[in-house]
C-alpha cells in the first residue's frame, strides 16, 4: 500500500559558480532554478515530483523546513490543468500567494468573504489559463456556489497541506476537514497529494479513509527527526511561576503554546508585569486579521520577543531563527507536540523545545472526548510521565519511525526532573513543623513576605522565612494547592490542630 523513503537528504556540495539554466538538460531541474532559483532538489523533492507528474495519489511526509511547497509549485507549471492547493488557516493561504508572485505566477485566492464579482473574475482567469494556481480552504470549497464549479475548472492536482488536521480538528471545531472527500469528488477526482510534518499510523489511515475513500495511495515519508531541538519535560506544581522563570532564561526568540485563547493573553499580561518588558504579545485565532499581520510582522523581525499563541499560529510559521518553545499546557497528540515544537530552530541552529506538566494537565484527560482524541491524548501524558525513555525514541515510535540516535533531551543527558522545583522545600518544611502552621502562614513564611500580618504572627523569625522567596505568593498558594489535591499535604478539618499543614 505505501511506498517508504526514511532517510535524511544527503549532504550536497553545489557548484561555486552558479550553473546556467541553459546546461541543465533535466527539464524538472531545470525549471527549479529558472522559475523558482532552486539550483538543486533533494531526492524526496524529486520523488515527489515525479509521482505527481506520473500522476500517483501520495501522501507525503515531510519536516519542517524540508521544502514540502518546492514539491507542488514545480510540477503546477508542468501540468495541463490548474493546481488547487488547500489550506487549514488564511495567514497560509497569503503567505503562499506572497511566495508565488515572488516567483512571477498569478495565483487565484478563493476564500470566504468574496464578492459575486470576485468569483467569475477568478472563474474566468482560470478558463483563460491566466491562473495555473488556486488557493483556498475547505469551507469555501464546500459551499455549493464552489462545488459545483469545481468539475468545470478540469483541475490536475489537488493539494491538501497540514493533512494531520483532518483529525486533529474535523473531529472537533472544523467539521469541513471531515468532507475532503466531497471536495475531490467535486472537483472531478484529480490526482490528489497530501502533505504534512507528522502523522501516526492512526492519522495516516484516517487521512486514506477520508481523503482517498480508504484506496491505496503511496507514502513518502523523509526523517521527521529534527536533531537541532532539544527535547524536555518539566514537572511543575504551577504554571504561571514556571513559565515565568523559563521566559527570563531562555535564549529568545520564544513562543509559549497555550491550550486556550485566554490562557495566552493571561500569560502575556503576567509576564508583561513581571519581565517588565513590551517585547510580549499575545496571538490566537480570534485577533482581527489586522492585528494579527502586525504581530505577524513583528515577531519575524524580532530577536527578543516573546509570543504567547495557540495552534492558530504554529501551522506553516516561516520565522527561521526561534531558538526557545514552550508548552505551556500538554498538547493534544503527538502529531501537534511535534508541529508546535518544530516551529524552533528552522535555521538548523540549536533550540529548546520545553513541557510543562502538572496535575492539571492530568485532571484535562477527563474533558478529552472519549475515543481516538483520549488515547492520543493518554498518549502525551505517558511521555511526560517516563523519565527512563529518550523523548526522541518515544516520539519518532508514535510516528512509526525508526528510533534516531539521540541529539539532545532531558532523559539522555540524566537531567529529567522527577520532583517540581520548590516541591522538596515545600514538603520538607511541613514534615519539621506538622501541626503547625496553616497555608497562609506556610506561604507567608517560604516567600518571606514581610507584611503586617508576618509581623502580628512574629512569623519573620522562622528560619525558613525567605527560604523561596523568589516564588510570587499567589504561585505559591496554589503551589500548597496542587499538593493538597494530591494528597502529598493535608488539613486537618476539625480537631485542636485544624487547618493546620500535615503530610499526607
Amino acid at each position: 500500500m505505501y511506498n517508504q523513503l526514511n532517510e535524511s537528504p544527503p549532504a550536497v556540495k553545489l557548484p561555486a559558480e552558479p550553473v546556467p539554466p541553459a546546461a541543465i538538460t533535466d527539464p524538472v531541474a531545470r525549471l527549479a532554478m529558472e522559475r523558482f532559483n532552486i539550483p538543486y532538489l533533494f531526492p524526496y523533492q524529486r520523488l515527489v515530483i515525479s509521482n505527481i507528474l506520473e500522476g500517483r495519489n501520495q501522501i507525503v511526509i515531510l519536516p519542517t523546513g524540508a521544502g514540502k511547497s518546492l514539491c507542488f509549485q514545480v510540477p503546477s507549471v508542468m501540468l495541463p490543468g490548474p493546481t488547487l492547493v488547500i489550506f487549514p488557516l488564511l495567514s497560509l493561504m497569503a503567505d503562499q500567494a506572497r511566495r508565488l508572485e515572488e516567483t512571477g505566477m498569478t495565483p487565484g485566492l478563493l476564500r470566504g468573504g468574496q464578492s459575486r464579482e470576485e468569483h467569475e473574475s477568478l472563474w474566468e482567469r482560470i478558463g483563460q489559463g491566466t491562473c495555473r494556481f488556486i488557493i483556498s480552504n475547505p469551507e469555501t470549497l464546500l459551499a455549493e456556489s464552489t462545488a459545483c464549479r469545481l468539475k468545470e475548472l478540469h483541475i490536475s492536482h489537488l493539494v491538501i497541506d497540514e493533512t494531520h488536521t483532518v483529525s486533529e480538528w474535523g473531529e472537533s471545531f472544523r467539521p469541513s476537514y471531515l468532507r475532503l472527500g466531497e471536495i475531490v469528488e467535486a472537483a472531478g477526482k484529480p490526482l490528489v497529494t497530501a502533505f504534512t510534518a507528522t502523522a501516526s499510523p492512526l492519522i495516516l489511515e484516517k487521512i486514506r479513509q477520508i481523503v482517498f475513500a480508504g484506496e491505496a495511495v503511496l507514502l513518502v515519508s523523509g526523517n521527521p527527526d529534527r536533531p537541532n531541538i532539544s527535547y524536555s519535560v518539566l514537572p511543575v506544581l504551577n504554571k504561571n511561576h514556571a513559565v515565568t522563570l523559563l521566559a527570563k532564561s531562555m535564549e529568545k526568540p520564544l513562543i509559549i503554546f497555550h491550550r486556550s485563547r485566554p490562557g495566552t493573553e493571561m500569560t502575556a499580561r503576567l509576564l508583561r508585569n513581571r519581565l517588565t518588558s513590551d517585547e510580549i504579545f499575545f496571538y490566537h485565532a480570534a485577533l482581527e486579521k489586522e492585528e494579527k499581520k502586525r504581530l505577524e510582522k513583528w515577531f519575524f523581525s524580532s530577536k527578543n520577543g516573546i509570543l504567547c499563541a495557540t495552534c492558530a499560529y504554529g501551522l506553516g510559521v516561516d520565522k527561521p531563527d526561534i531558538r526557545s518553545v514552550i508548552h505551556r499546557d500538554v498538547p493534544p497528540s503527538v502529531e501537534s507536540y511535534l508541529q508546535e515544537s518544530g516551529r524552533a530552530g528552522r535555521d538548523k541552529d540549536d533550540s529548546k523545545a520545553v513541557l510543562l506538566f502538572s496535575e492539571e494537565d492530568r485532571e484535562a484527560e477527563a474533558l478529552t472526548e472519549v475515543g481516538i482524541q483520549r488515547e492520543r491524548y493518554r498518549k502525551m501524558l505517558e511521555y511526560c510521565g517516563s523519565r527512563t525513555r529518550c523523548r526522541r525514541e518515544f516520539l519518532l515510535e508514535e510516528l512509526g519511525a525508526a528510533p534516531e540516535a539521540c541529539f539532545g533531551c532531558d532523559v539522555c543527558a540524566g537531567k529529567a526532573a522527577s520532583v517540581a522545583e520548590g516541591e522538596r522545600d515545600i514538603l520538607l518544611f511541613v514534615q519539621k513543623n506538622r501541626h503547625r502552621f496553616t497555608s497562609r502562614e506556610t506561604r507567608t513564611i517560604l516567600c518571606g513576605l514581610m507584611n503586617y500580618f508576618c509581623r502580628e504572627q512574629r512569623l519573620w523569625k522562622h528560619r525558613w522565612f525567605g527560604r523561596l522567596d523568589h516564588w510570587a505568593p499567589d504561585d505559591m498558594e496554589d503551589a500548597i494547592g496542587t499538593l493538597l489535591r494530591r494528597g502529598a499535604l493535608k488539613l486537618p478539618p476539625t480537631g485542636l490542630f485544624k487547618n493546620r499543614l500535615i503530610p499526607g
